[in-house]
Order: structure tokens, then sequence, then C-alpha cells
């Protein structure tokens, strides 16, 4: 994906040496398991997630410029409805960045090119994620419906989860 420049932040492919930061936002309950994801448990599970986040370059590291610092991830995936003119805007943010403006300012960003990869974004996370439902909807997203997922996390339990979706037309950019 093409590298992108906020005025905090550099958006970018990974990179191998970014495994520290990596570990480090993911290692956390706080941020893996709202994000749908088990808490990864050591360097090793880290390093084979950067290992496909290089090779897929569908993910950008958010870094933080003043610390030279990977401080989230922002990827267009896969839509959880697997539409096909759909990608999934899916972000995370180490836990010590919140509530900064990081990553409104960084998918700011990531919407106003998105239209070169899709027709419409998704967002989906987990029920209990307020701050995630309070950003999708300052961005403009639009709740669809409610979809049971099976999560990640050690009790293998169905959770609700919102559906958003925002259409992209050159008018919105």
């Amino acid at each position: 994906m093409k590298r992108i420049e906020t005025p905090r932040l550099i958006l970018r492919n990974f990179k191998e040496s970014d495994i520290h930061d990596y570990y480090e936002m993911l290692s956390n309950p706080s941020v893996s398991i709202p994000n749908g994801s088990v808490p990864l448990n050591n360097i090793n599970e880290a390093n084979n997630q950067i290992n496909y986040l290089v090779k897929a370059k569908k993910n950008y590291a958010v870094v933080l410029k003043t610390e030279n610092k990977v401080i989230g991830c922002i990827g267009l995936n896969k839509d959880a409805l697997e539409d096909i003119n759909t990608r999934n805007l899916g972000f995370v943010l180490n836990e010590k960045y919140w509530n900064h403006g990081y990553m409104s300012e960084a998918l700011e960003k990531v919407i106003e090119i998105a239209h070169e990869y899709t027709d419409r974004l998704s967002m989906i996370f987990s029920n209990e994620n307020r701050k995630s439902e309070r950003l999708a909807e300052k961005l403009g997203f639009r709740f669809i419906r409610t979809i049971e997922k099976k999560q990640k996390t050690e009790d293998r339990s169905t959770q609700s989860e919102p559906y958003y979706v925002l259409e992209l037309s050159r008018d919105n950019l």
C-alpha cells in the first residue's frame, strides 16, 4: 500500500523491525480482546504475524513521527460478510496512545484514498467496544446490522458484533 503522512503520523507497510512495537501492542488484552484476538503470548507469535504483514502489504503500520514507533495498525482486508465490493477497515492502537486522536487522524487519511481499492468500507468490532463505535459514526459509517461471530478468545464464545458501512464516492472525498 502506498505510504501516507499526516501531521503526526506515517502510515507505511510493515517491516520486520516493527516486531517489538507490534508485540507490545497486541500482547495487551485491553487491545487484543476488543479487536477479536487472543493476546500474543510471546515474541514468536508476533514474529509469525509480522512476517505475514510484511508479505501481504494490505495493512498499514501506524508510526508516531515524534517517537519513530509503531503505535497501531490499519488494514483494508476481507469483508466480514464476504462482499467482494467491500473492504473491512480494521484497526488497532496501542493502549498507551488512546484518546489523543491518532486513530481518527490516520483513518481519515486512509478513507481519503480507499476508493483506489474498493467501492465501500465496512467496520466490525466487539459489541462492547464503544470507542470504535463512536469512531465509526464520527467517520460517517452507518450501522447496517448485527452479526454473530465466533470470537478468537480463549472461551471461543459467540458474540453479537455491529456491522457498519461507508459508501465511497468521489463526492465524499
